[in-house]
């Protein structure tokens, strides 16, 4: 079973207030949660079950699951992400985004993020710097949250389909790409351990005996291309 998902907490940071919780099992059928409603120990539970049955997909699911452990202190493997899944089928510089995704992968026509989203900025003259999603009406916010959990419901089926047919789920998708991500993020939520007096004698190392040399290799590579050209 495979379970699609999205949170959204603002600002952008892990710790910041969590605003709703977006799930989906099955093709435009999304439930919405609250975070009050957490407070309920059966649905805490119920939720908490299905991440541990489920293969998490979800976008950019990184921050998803860092905001999980912040808030719960659950710590669960993203099993898939349309969005390294993307990448790994067009390594460009941008377009990876899911409203992106949706346009191109799904033939979206609904721009939903403004009508939802910005138009309410506009209309209420909120600037860009003061916008908050903690200002959107629930109603609004909850159909956006909803959109972008259905919207990545779609995609994964044809991202792996596609995959699968460049011969790339395998290799560098599941056993590469997948795996740094999860790595990354306990990184980021834990940090890492470093050896300071070790650094420390790398650094001494570097600059007075290997940057002087590459220097100096470097300067001798110029000096005979600057004589070819003289």
């Amino acid at each position: 079973e495979t379970d699609f998902l999205e949170w959204y907490s603002t600002p952008t940071q892990p710790m910041a207030d969590l605003l709703a919780i977006g799930l989906s099992y099955r093709k435009n059928q999304v439930v919405i949660i609250p975070p009050h409603m957490f407070t309920d120990p059966r649905l805490y539970a119920c939720v908490r079950n299905t991440f541990q049955r489920a293969k998490i997909t979800a976008h950019n699911g990184k921050f998803d699951l860092e905001v999980m452990c912040a808030w719960f202190n659950w710590q669960y493997t993203l099993a898939y992400d349309t969005m390294l899944a993307h990448y790994v089928l067009q390594e460009t510089q941008g377009g990876h985004g899911l409203k992106d995704l949706a346009v191109t992968w799904l033939e979206y026509n609904d721009n939903y993020e403004d009508r939802l989203i910005h138009s309410w900025f506009r209309a209420n003259k909120i600037k860009k710097e003061d916008q908050r999603y903690s200002m959107i009406p629930k109603a609004q916010l909850y159909e956006y949250l909803a959109i972008d959990v259905a919207a990545t419901f779609e995609l994964w089926p044809l991202l792996e389909a596609e995959l699968k047919r460049q011969d790339l789920f395998n290799n560098p998708f599941c056993n590469t790409l997948m795996p740094i991500a999860n790595a990354i993020q306990h990184v980021e939520q834990n940090g890492i351990k470093i050896d300071r007096l070790y650094l420390q004698q790398v650094d001494k190392y570097l600059e007075t005996e290997k940057i002087p040399e590459a220097l100096t290799q470097l300067q001798d590579i110029a000096n005979t291309i600057v004589a070819e050209w003289l």
